[in-house]
């Protein structure tokens, strides 16, 4: 089994690059959904297992915070010239903070 990272991409070294190349930095950075399912599969289907088999468990999926609510069937992983990732597979600050927003959300109904 190769290891795959969440998103497949370096975001620091997409910006740099673009920055070197036109000053600037993209606007927006994505990659189809079906991408993400693919590249995802294999641990996506361990964690649905390991939700199914115990109650006390409820998944934040980040394919569908970072990939179904803000474009449809696209991954953001920049946003306003902001990624949302540090690099290929850990969350940017700006990142952690839409996925905190939405463990919060999901944690006011268990209290």
């Amino acid at each position: 089994m190769n290891h795959r990272t969440e998103i497949g991409a370096n975001i620091a070294k997409i910006n740099f690059f673009e920055n070197q190349k036109t000053g600037n930095v993209p606007d927006k950075l994505s990659f189809p959904y079906k991408y993400y399912e693919e590249r995802n599969r294999f641990i996506n289907n361990i964690f649905s297992k390991i939700e199914k088999e115990n109650n006390n468990v409820s998944l934040i999926k980040s394919g569908e915070i970072f990939c179904k609510n803000i474009v449809k069937d696209e991954c953001i992983y920049q946003i306003n010239k902001k990624p949302l990732y540090y690099d290929n597979n850990h969350l940017s600050h700006l990142g952690a903070e839409i996925l905190m927003n939405e463990l919060i959300y999901k944690m006011k109904g268990t209290f």
